[in-house]
């Protein structure tokens, strides 16, 4: 080998926001990594070093608005020929959760944005999450694409050694062909953490035994600043500088490339087929949490430097990005949605397409049916944003402010296919109705909706409300999460349980905890969290007691299936759900009973109904029952936030505040209760026509992220209860209503 062949290596930078994400946090990922990366990369003194670059739709829009110079920057940069532009999903959706439509149409579109907006040619994609499945081939290839980049675990999963990853192979789904480059996980962990001599020293080996190789850095640009504590590492001790300097420094034996000139100047090592795979980590943090916890446990007491467990540890892997959707139900949830609309607009878009007739004088236009179903398109693409449909090291779907932002913009596209709708049919009905298996569970739910509101039921579950849109704002008040064991709990418990005189950072390498006392609150649910699920209470019972866990419902009411109906009235669309169990009473004997509840969707109002009918009482038994509600994306300890009191009977009734949406109460005889959240413009009056216990609280789970274990506000519980005891038939019945006024903000 001569010193005209040295080792290609690639600097391919991934950064990303998500939908959703708080602008400020965004400005300091700006100021931490993304300004600093670049002002460095651009000194002249490093103008031979070329780099690959992918920065996210999401963060391309927001940095468009925000700091456009920066674009103007890596413009120049990409005539310069210095950086090469990634592609992908426009909105860093995960090929595997989209349709085939929404796969290719993502890619153009942000492929378009970059060629209009960068002058870039792009050839290259950056695969979120490095998440693989091998029918994503003919998609991407159909899109435009040639090439990507994904973790040399894949490759190994695949059957090749350590020797056989320096360069790129070729894969094919149904005769479509790209090419795949592995990243090097050794430089995941090495770059920026270790001395960047030990990455200078790899790829010099590697050079003196493999001609024409090719290695490969992929991963997150934030790890240059915006993770804990790297910003100084990174800037302020030089280590970014540092490593350019080594680069230059040994320029005869390493050559830095972009993928696209290392995909023209090399042939490809083999053609290869890839295991559906992510890198290491998802795959087992996608386990369920035994599992998961079983796993970690096996993998600590292998020896960790034996050969033997260095060739076994390839064979060895986690679970399914896909089974994310079953750890955490309310991921399905967001999918289905997400599903809805997505075919939903399919098919309004081929009436428009197809619709031959001209459009009456007046009316929307074609043209103007085509942008607002771009316009749809966009709150779709954005809907299907990755971040908050898993879970791993850090936030995910534990976040409520990307859950949010993912129903906002579906419910945004929703209302805009409504629309549509109305121009090409002239009408459309006051009220409506589906029934049919939204969630691909071989179940039926049921939607209804009006002008105001959207309910959707799931009888299989409990009868519970477990979406509920109110268009106005546009807000998913269900777009809660239950509190589930994870496996890093153990974690947290390890630490509590620890004497002082214990080594615990041994045990607790890189745990920081951001509140005190965390262990308090492990408490797991054994239902979901959503609206009308029905509770029978055990003797003792109080508010304290069910915060802390320390009560479980005296019946299965809660997991039930309820049969079901619906029905559209002259006024209104009404949902009966029935069940029947076998309850315990105060007295501990056990009866079987009978309960109704009537959903009730007016035609003309921003309200909701719901009638709750029990039957089989005895004379002589009493039954504590309860029914929960939740509202998501209202956070606690806010002063704009809050719960408050009234008088239903006055025409304009003065408000009396009861404390921020994290305070628990306990009223007693209450027939109503207000909840504000100023910021969102929101009024919830909640009322009930016996008077009951006025229970509220907060769902707060812990949960891992990048700063560390931190106490995360979900939902704010409502749980108006009685204590109930038949009349002479044997019978009892209550009503709740729950209704939005806009006008008393």
């Amino acid at each position: 080998m001569t010193k005209n062949d040295p080792v290609r290596f690639v600097l391919a930078i991934h950064n990303h926001q998500p939908v959703g994400n708080f602008g400020w946090t965004i400005e300091q990922a700006y100021q931490d990594s993304y300004l600093p990366f670049l002002d460095v990369f651009s000194q002249p003194k490093y103008a031979s070093i070329k780099m690959s670059l992918h920065n996210s739709g999401c963060l391309m829009d927001w940095l468009e608005i925000n700091h456009p110079e920066y674009l103007d920057r890596l413009a120049k940069l990409v005539a310069e020929e210095r950086v090469e532009i990634l592609g992908g999903t426009y909105y860093e959706a995960i090929l595997g959760m989209l349709p085939s439509r929404d796969r290719i149409g993502q890619i153009q579109r942000f492929t378009n944005w970059l060629t209009s907006r960068l002058g870039a040619k792009i050839r290259g994609m950056w695969m979120p999450e490095r998440v693989w499945e091998a029918s994503f081939v003919r998609d991407i290839v159909s899109a435009g694409i040639e090439y990507t980049i994904v973790d040399d675990f894949h490759l190994k999963k695949a059957g090749l050694k350590d020797e056989q990853l320096y360069g790129y192979v070729v894969t094919e789904d149904d005769g479509a062909v790209m090419g795949i480059f592995p990243g090097s996980e050794n430089f995941r962990y090495w770059i920026p953490f270790h001395d960047p001599q030990e990455s200078i020293q790899y790829m010099q080996k590697i050079r003196q035994t493999h001609p024409h190789a090719i290695l490969v850095f992929g991963d997150d640009g934030e790890k240059f600043g915006t993770w804990p504590e790297t910003h100084q590492h990174v800037y302020g001790y030089g280590w970014l500088e540092k490593f350019f300097d080594a680069l230059l420094e040994n320029a005869d034996d390493i050559r830095c490339v972009t993928l696209a000139e290392a995909y023209d100047e090399v042939t490809p090592l083999q053609k290869l087929y890839l295991p559906d795979c992510s890198y290491r980590e998802m795959t087992e943090w996608s386990l369920p949490a035994e599992r998961l916890t079983e796993y970690e446990n096996a993998i600590q007491i292998l020896p960790q430097n034996d050969p033997q467990w260095n060739m076994l540890k390839t064979f060895i892997t986690g679970g399914n990005w896909r089974n994310f959707k079953v750890k955490y139900p309310e991921t399905n949830e967001m999918y289905a949605r997400m599903m809805y609309v997505s075919r939903r607009l399919m098919n309004l878009e081929k009436r428009v397409t197809q619709n031959a007739c001209e459009t009456p004088e007046g009316e929307i236009s074609r043209p103007q049916l085509m942008e607002m179903l771009e316009e749809a398109r966009g709150h779709l693409y954005r809907g299907q944003c990755n971040c908050p449909y898993w879970h791993g090291a850090f936030g995910g779907v534990y976040l409520p402010v990307l859950r949010d932002a993912i129903y906002r913009h579906l419910i945004t596209a929703d209302l805009i296919l409504d629309k549509i709708k109305l121009a090409l049919d002239g009408s459309l009905p006051r009220i409506t109705k589906e029934v049919r298996d939204f969630d691909f569970d071989h179940h039926d739910e049921i939607r209804i909706a009006n002008d105001f509101l959207v309910a959707w039921i799931s009888p299989q579950r409990g009868g519970t409300l477990y979406e509920l849109d109110l268009l106005r704002i546009p807000h998913n008040l269900l777009a809660t999460l239950a509190r589930r064991k994870e496996a890093y709990h153990q974690k947290i418990v390890q630490y509590h349980n620890a004497s002082h005189e214990e080594d615990v950072s041994s045990i607790h390498q890189r745990v920081v905890f951001k509140q005190k006392g965390l262990e308090k609150f492990l408490q797991y649910d054994s239902y979901l969290r959503k609206s009308m699920t029905d509770l029978f209470f055990s003797p003792g019972t109080t508010l304290d007691r069910l915060f802390y866990g320390e009560i479980l419902p005296q019946s299965d009411f809660a997991a039930k299936e309820y049969t079901a109906s619906a029905e559209i009235l002259d006024n209104a669309c009404e949902v009966i759900l029935r069940t029947s169990g076998k309850v315990i009473a105060q007295d501990s004997t056990v009866h079987p009973i009978q309960l109704t509840k009537i959903l009730t969707l007016p035609v003309n109002s921003c309200s909701l109904r719901i009638r709750y009918h029990l039957e089989n009482l005895p004379h002589d038994a009493v039954f504590h029952f309860g029914s929960e509600f939740h509202f998501s994306g209202l956070p606690a300890n806010c002063k704009d936030r809050f719960f408050y009191n009234y008088n239903p009977h006055e025409k304009n009734p003065e408000r009396h505040t009861l404390g921020h949406l994290g305070t628990r109460l306990d009223l007693v005889d209450a027939t109503q209760l207000g909840i504000i959240d100023e910021w969102l413009n929101l009024d919830i009056h909640f009322q009930v026509s016996r008077p009951a216990r006025m229970w509220t609280y907060p769902v707060e789970t812990v949960s891992n992220s990048e700063g560390g274990f931190e106490m995360v506000h979900q939902s704010v519980a409502v749980v108006p209860n009685w204590f109930v005891q038949g009349d002479e038939n044997g019978k009892w019945e209550t009503e709740i209503e729950i209704s939005f006024p806009s006008d008393t903000l």
